[in-house]
């Protein structure tokens, strides 16, 4: 699950511990670089998913929210990978009205996300950097 974490000012979402464990055990040094690749692919596909809601295109829609969904679970943003599948459901039988009422709640979890993700980039950088 993406959990939340009350920081006093605001919520900070975080991924799934277990699957962060996991990708830092299996990757190693290679960990920040898996981190940049999902940062880079969210960043540059996100609006390129809702434009296809907006713009009735089941296909790319289909492409990209079955990606995304693949690409949160494997970093352990499980909340978005299930909203992902819905709107890869969605493009499948062409039901743009839920999609589009799913596309503001899937901007804000890809940006929880990307921030969560440049934390846990951060801090590995941090862990390399002192041993």
């Amino acid at each position: 699950f993406i959990q939340s974490v009350d920081t006093g000012e605001k919520t900070a979402t975080r991924l799934d511990d277990d699957v962060i464990d996991a990708l830092k055990l299996t990757t190693g040094s290679d960990f920040p670089e898996l981190l940049r690749a999902y940062k880079a692919f969210s960043c540059n596909n996100k609006l390129k998913l809702v434009e296809a809601i907006k713009e009735s295109n089941a296909d790319e829609l289909g492409r990209l929210a079955h990606s995304f969904n693949g690409c949160a679970h494997q970093v352990g943003a499980h909340q978005l990978g299930e909203i992902s599948r819905e709107l890869e459901l969605y493009a499948q039988d062409m039901n743009f009205a839920e999609g589009e009422k799913l596309s503001e709640r899937f901007l804000v979890l890809c940006s929880e996300v990307e921030e969560a993700v440049d934390a846990h980039i951060s801090a590995a950088l941090v862990q390399a950097a002192t041993g």
